[in-house]
């Protein structure tokens, strides 16, 4: 990054190498091409201990950094079928409300954005996928590029889409997510084995960032360091919003890369393989586990419905 820009409230990633302008890394998608980072051993499953990202959160409150709440009963157990299609494709706003329920005074927020999405979806997995995202699963082939990019054309909630400096930019948060989730959950096996799944980088939200500059990996210009400390909103889309995602992306692949040519080095043999998906969840786990340790350390506001 050039220091004309830096000082322009800018961000960058760093692994001791110099300072690199880590913004998105291309006009179409935050992907990086040729990651291939098979290792020898089993190149289709997760490494064991993996473990899904879905239990870290994905909307708005997620992402405007509040904690988690001590939630009600899950609805699972209180009856409701709230994994079936045909279920939240009709379920009202009222039973929305009921089921996301806070035990605080603080409400979930963007509940109504959250039931008409949740319409929507179920509609579509009715009339595209006979009611089942096992068959949008199937469909992709064993590709995890082309599962993502059947979520996103199927389901508008994830078009993750903005604009940088005139270029599109796609960081598809949300339809990566889920397909690193089916990944895991089917331990990379049958219909979850995506020969390409190293193709998927991090999941670019609010909590990596914060971690990645807690780790000294990601550094901030000092207004945009201040803006944050402050509690600024950032707006979806926002230039700075989109170069701290851009630039977390880029770092992750950054450390990846570092990893398999240390590995390379050292003649060493692991039997499994390291992608951008792995290095989240360690991330996450690692930002949750240290959660004191980074009380000073700002993350960035954005109320929206794409983390």
């Amino acid at each position: 990054m050039e220091r004309k820009q830096e000082q322009n409230g800018g961000a960058a990633a760093s692994l001791g190498v110099g300072q690199v302008r880590a913004g998105p890394s291309g006009p179409e998608t935050g992907q990086c091409e040729n990651r291939q980072g098979h290792l020898p051993g089993n190149a289709c499953g997760p490494r064991l201990g993996a473990r899904p990202s879905s239990l870290r959160g994905f909307g708005p409150s997620e992402c405007l950094g509040s904690e988690r709440s001590r939630h009600p009963p899950a609805p699972s157990t209180q009856g409701i079928p709230i994994t079936s299609a045909s279920y939240y494709a009709t379920v009202t706003l009222e039973q929305v409300q009921h089921i996301f329920r806070s035990d605080t005074d603080v409400p979930m927020p963007l509940i109504e954005e959250r039931h008409r999405i949740l319409n929507e979806t179920g509609k579509i997995l009715l009339e595209k996928f006979e009611g089942s995202f096992l068959n949008c699963v199937r469909k992709s082939e064993q590709s995890a590029q082309k599962l993502m990019h059947l979520v996103v054309e199927s389901f508008p909630s994830y078009r993750d889409v903005t604009q940088f400096e005139g270029k599109r930019i796609s960081f598809y948060k949300r339809a990566q997510i889920l397909v690193a989730d089916t990944w895991s959950v089917l331990e990379g096996k049958g219909d979850g084995c995506f020969k390409d799944i190293s193709s998927i980088t991090m999941f670019a939200d609010y909590r990596l960032p914060q971690v990645l500059l807690h780790l000294g990996a990601l550094r901030y210009s000092d207004e945009l360091q201040k803006k944050l400390l402050k509690g600024e909103m950032l707006s979806y889309g926002d230039k700075q919003e989109v170069e701290i995602r851009g630039c977390s992306v880029w770092c992750v692949e950054l450390i990846r890369d570092c990893l398999l040519e240390l590995i390379e080095k050292k003649g060493e043999k692991i039997s499994g393989e390291i992608n951008s998906i792995l290095l989240d969840y360690y991330l996450w786990d690692y930002a949750r586990d240290h959660r004191a340790d980074m009380n000073g350390i700002p993350f960035h506001h954005t109320r929206c419905i794409y983390y």
